[in-house]
């Protein structure tokens, strides 16, 4: 299943999902809903059966039913400003989210309230990501800075970064390299850092038209090969351990996100 999450001046914040086949995607989306005025990100549970988006607030809805079944604000506290990134854990019962006022929010959706909050961003926040096993979230600043916390203790892993780094503008995790993690900058350059022992692997594209990347997707079945959407109007292959584009698809217009529906369609 795939998701999006755009916003216009008629229809306000919408977010739609659609499945997908080895024959591409379908046409029609299986769910459509409007969560916000102005809707930043969204994220499906690993059953593909719930949705959260953000903005001013956050949403939960169902797939099934296409509404929106619960809106999660905190009333107390430093203010969270706008929010701009969002994620469930594996259970689907934590959604981390963050944005303007610096503050990372983990929710516990089952008894609506916040159960921790990440204080040391210093700016921004502009991306997070769970891990695999939901102990750890990662977050990316306004500063270019990925931040590691464990959930529970709030304890502060690792700090990963490099001198002027422009803001992060995506994270993701390998699903086969789970100690793994892509950093999207807003340059067009990717990070690939290795979270356990805190070191950078590689870094990809930035500095011109054609290896400026604006989206990152891990292969789900090739452990070293990576898909990224290039500002030319391309979507580039990178293998990450040798550092190079094996191959490169014309889309026909500029793609700022993508994603593997299937093992063999991007």
């Amino acid at each position: 299943m795939l998701l999006s999450a755009a916003t216009s001046q008629s229809s306000g914040g919408v977010v739609a999902a659609w499945t997908a086949s080895g024959t591409g995607v379908n046409e029609e989306a299986i769910c459509r809903v409007t969560t916000h005025d102005n809707t930043t990100a969204a994220r499906l549970s690993s059953s593909g059966e719930a949705i959260v988006s953000c903005g001013v607030d956050v949403a939960l809805c169902a797939t099934r039913d296409a509404t929106v079944a619960l809106r999660l604000q905190s009333e107390e506290g430093a203010p969270r400003g706008l929010l701009q990134c969002c994620d469930f854990d594996q259970s689907s019962r934590l959604v981390c989210v963050g944005g303007e006022g610096g503050l990372l929010d983990v929710w516990d959706c089952k008894r609506r309230r916040i159960v921790r909050t990440l204080e040391d961003h210093g700016s921004s926040i502009t991306a997070c990501r769970f891990d695999s096993t939901s102990t750890c979230v990662a977050s990316g600043n306004a500063q270019g800075e990925v931040l590691i916390h464990k959930v529970r203790s709030r304890q502060l892993l690792a700090l990963l970064a490099e001198a002027q780094q422009p803001p992060i503008t995506t994270l993701e995790y390998s699903p086969l390299r789970p100690h793994h993690l892509g950093a999207l900058h807003g340059d067009g350059s990717l990070r690939l850092w290795d979270v356990d022992r805190s070191t950078k692997l590689a870094k990809l594209g930035g500095g011109r038209a054609t290896t400026d990347l604006l989206g990152l997707a891990f292969s789900p079945v090739n452990a070293k090969f990576l898909a990224a959407a290039r500002a030319d109007g391309a979507v580039a292959f990178w293998d990450a351990d040798r550092g190079v584009c094996v191959k490169a698809l014309d889309v026909g217009g500029r793609c700022t996100s993508l994603a593997f529906a299937t093992e063999r369609v991007v």
